[in-house]
């Protein structure tokens, strides 16, 4: 996968489970927004941060604590890990996130060297 402006802005990068976490990046004037499906993850096991030009989202889906006899399951459980390539058109200080009804939402604002920008015609 590959998102990208003249300058690649975000570059998804392969991480663990990564066939299980789907994701989507949504780009808007001012801000790009990934969504990333993590459903039955707690918010609490939910990481978001930078390391270098990389914006990492890991989490935790942890195992039912229950002794049950299971029969048979095609559920996954452990880290999750996603790693977006940003570019330096991403303002860290602008990032929003939120987590409702198993969804992860990541705003990305643009710094605003990379924001649209009118020329007025004098």
């Amino acid at each position: 996968m590959y998102y990208s402006l003249a300058d690649s802005i975000l570059n998804s990068v392969w991480g663990e489970n990564q066939s299980v976490t789907k994701d989507e990046i949504i780009e808007h004037d001012n801000n790009f927004k990934v969504l990333i499906e993590l459903a039955g993850v707690k918010k609490d096991d939910i990481d978001i941060s930078f390391d270098k030009d990389m914006l990492v989202v890991t989490a935790d889906k942890k195992e039912p604590n229950d002794k049950q006899k299971v029969l048979t399951s095609s559920r996954l459980y452990g880290k999750i890990i996603k790693k977006y390539k940003v570019g330096s058109s991403i303002d860290r200080d602008g990032v929003l996130a939120e987590f409702v009804d198993g969804v992860l939402s990541i705003s990305l604002k643009k710094s605003e060297s990379h924001q649209p920008k009118k020329i007025s015609i004098i």
